[in-house]
């Protein structure tokens, strides 16, 4: 995983660089996309090998803040890799109280089960993003149709280095750390995180949060 960005980085900087044929503007501007783009992919996988010992330790540092889950969906929403375009459903209302989090890694974790969702969902189903809340908890739940995954699966997700899709079976790329990082930053900002799987949703992800008591409804 480490080296496929890498490579693609040294192959398009290499075709910059050379002297000895034109390059088209058009061709310019599509290898620099692809750089910045691998770029992105690799910076984002260091961080996450980087993020594992603090996990492990239970050391992670958070800033706990009161946060809109609505504006932190719509910001994620704007990260997520989706390159075949699949629909995803927002269904967080713009009033959604707010909840105490930190704002960068709730982003994180957002941007995490979306692409998890997006790259493991069936052609033509969208992943749907839903949220409800009680006088003491906000539940934030994001969905997509797949295959049932069965129990004994299920309960291994949260391992390192765990993917759906098994060796003899892999479609897709990732490292199998998302889940187990999502896992680790929802608990250290004091939240839960439940998996499940049905014949009517193929897989599903709920986070829940505390509520921020003092506000709630967005001015």
């Amino acid at each position: 995983e480490l080296r496929t960005p890498l490579t693609s980085i040294q192959g398009y900087t290499s075709r910059l660089l050379r002297t000895d044929i034109q390059i088209t503007e058009e061709t310019r501007q599509k290898s620099l996309r692809i750089i910045k783009r691998q770029s992105e992919r690799l910076k984002r996988l260091i961080e996450d090998l980087l993020v594992i010992p603090d996990i492990e330790r239970d050391r992670i540092r958070v800033a706990l803040e009161p946060v809109w889950i609505s504006d932190t969906v719509t910001n994620a929403l704007t990260l997520v890799k989706n390159n075949e375009e699949k629909e995803i459903v927002n269904n967080i209302s713009e009033d959604f109280p707010l909840v105490i989090a930190d704002k960068d890694r709730a982003e994180q974790i957002i941007v995490n089960l979306v692409e998890n969702a997006v790259k493991y969902s069936k052609e033509n189903t969208p992943i749907t993003i839903n949220g409800k809340y009680h006088s003491e908890e906000a539940i934030i739940s994001i969905s997509n149709q797949c295959d049932k995954i069965p129990e004994e699966k299920l309960n291994s997700l949260f391992e390192k280095f765990i993917r759906m899709d098994d060796k003899t079976t892999r479609t897709t790329r990732g490292t199998g750390l998302g889940l187990f990082i999502v896992k680790g930053l929802v608990e250290a900002m004091n939240g839960k995180i439940k998996i499940s799987s049905t014949d009517e949703v193929g897989f599903n992800v709920e986070i829940t949060l505390p509520l921020f008591k003092s506000v709630t409804l967005k001015p």
